[in-house]
Parts: C-alpha cells; sequence; structure tokens
C-alpha cells in the first residue's frame, strides 16, 4: 500500500519482540529509505548486514546501503559499501554497475575540486 512509515513501525514492532531477525532489519531499512529517512535506512541496513550469515543476502544489505549512501552524497562511504557487496557475491552486477557510476562520479568531483584550485 505504500505506507512506508508504517511498514518501519511494523519492522520496528518486530524486532522489538525478536531482535536478531536479520530479515526484519533488511526490510526495516527499505521501509525507512522509502520513507525518506535515509540515516535510519543505513542503520537499518548495518544491524541486517551484522546478523546476515549468507553472502549473497549480506551483499544484498551491503548493496543497499550504497544505493542510500549514494543518494545521499557519501562518494567514500557508497563506494566501500559497494565493494563490500561485490566480495561477497562477485556477481552482484547491480553493485558492480553502480560501483562504477560512483567512481565515475568521484572522479569528476575530484576533477571540479582541481580546477577551483
Amino acid at each position: 500500500q505504500k505506507d512506508y512509515a508504517a511498514a518501519a513501525d511494523n519492522y520496528e514492532k518486530a524486532l522489538k519482540l525478536k531482535s536478531d531477525m536479520p530479515e526484519a532489519s533488511f526490510n526495516k531499512g527499505n521501509a525507512k529509505y522509502k520513507a525518506g529517512k535515509k540515516d535510519d535506512a543505513i542503520a537499518a541496513y548495518d544491524e541486517a548486514i551484522r546478523l546476515l550469515e549468507n553472502p549473497i543476502e549480506k551483499s544484498n544489505a551491503w548493496y543497499n546501503k550504497g544505493v542510500v549512501l549514494q543518494n545521499n552524497q557519501k562518494l567514500p562511504e557508497c563506494i566501500e559499501a559497494y565493494k563490500q557487496a561485490l566480495k561477497l557475491d562477485p556477481k552482484n552486477e547491480d553493485a558492480r554497475q553502480n560501483l562504477q557510476k560512483a567512481l565515475q562520479q568521484q572522479k569528476q568531483q575530484q576533477q571540479q575540486q582541481q580546477k577551483t584550485l
């Protein structure tokens, strides 16, 4: 129903009952991101990363964290998140493509900074 704030609240309630549910933390991150609460989304993804054991799922959490960071213009952090995603799942093409975009953005920023010096 696209009520992301309510969904995030429901995940928070579930996590209060059982705090070691990585899927709930992951989904809470997705809901927080969609609700525009980027810092809360990053915290939820960090919790999911801490709890997840499956490398593919953990890679997806790192990838989602990278997307949030990239949209927040936090390029060094998002680049690291994408690299972590690829270490866990070298076949994660979304992470690979977004890493390339982030590296290109970083290069452009550095070139612009050099021009202003």
